[in-house]
């Protein structure tokens, strides 16, 4: 398991060890009710949290990953790293680029955040499982949870998405992952709290339970 609370520091509470930021200068934190949340400045100032490697990272084909999340400015990066009104931000990728979480902005339609992950069954190798109607300017609990036959994704304990699929491979969380960009890409301009990630698929009533914490 992972679990940063952000209470004023990175310490992944699982493992008792703490990740490293990129910029310890330029990150914040900021209260979500009685708790700490960490902030991250967008594509004005870009930063990420680094966590390393851990024998206790054990990952392999289920998965639930879940935390509370607020957007700050739709403000961020396109495609070619430019910096637009509406733009896409990375809230977690791990090392290897094949497990994400990405919100998407646009002018048009509702923001959105997509769960990427392995999928030898689609033409670009990528599942995709979607979090959708996602505020700007309001916490918000988002949990992906992905079991041997099921995908589902839930917006404040409420079902967003879910699917039957095919098992897949999770195991490169292992090897590390980055929370708040992707090395120079997609900076996310929000703000990150009670970040978990089990290695089995979390209950609806569980999930319903983390969303009021």
């Amino acid at each position: 398991m992972v679990h940063f609370d952000f209470e004023n520091s990175v310490l992944n509470q699982a493992n008792n060890v703490t990740a490293a930021i990129e910029s310890p200068s330029n990150i914040a934190y900021e209260s979500r009710g009685s708790n700490q949340a960490i902030k991250f400045g967008g594509v004005s100032s870009p930063n990420q949290v680094n966590v390393a490697s851990d024998p206790s990272f054990t990952f392999a084909d289920e998965i639930t990953v879940a935390y509370f999340l607020k957007v700050n400015s739709t403000m961020g990066m396109d495609g070619y790293k430019q910096t637009v009104p509406y733009g896409a931000h990375d809230i977690l990728m791990d090392s290897d680029w094949k497990i994400n979480n990405r919100l998407f902005t646009s002018a048009t339609d509702p923001s959105r955040i997509i769960m990427y992950y392995p999928d030898a069954t689609q033409n670009d190798g990528w599942g995709r499982l979607v979090a959708d109607h996602i505020p700007t300017g309001t916490w918000v609990h988002i949990a992906f949870v992905i079991s041997k036959t099921t995908a589902t994704s839930y917006v404040n304990g409420v079902v967003s998405e879910s699917f039957a699929m095919n098992p897949t491979d999770f195991s490169t969380l292992a090897t590390g992952f980055s929370i708040g960009k992707s090395g120079e890409w997609y900076p996310l301009n929000g703000s990150l709290d009670d970040l978990r990630i089990y290695n089995r698929p979390l209950s609806s009533q569980e999930i319903q339970m983390l969303s009021v914490k």
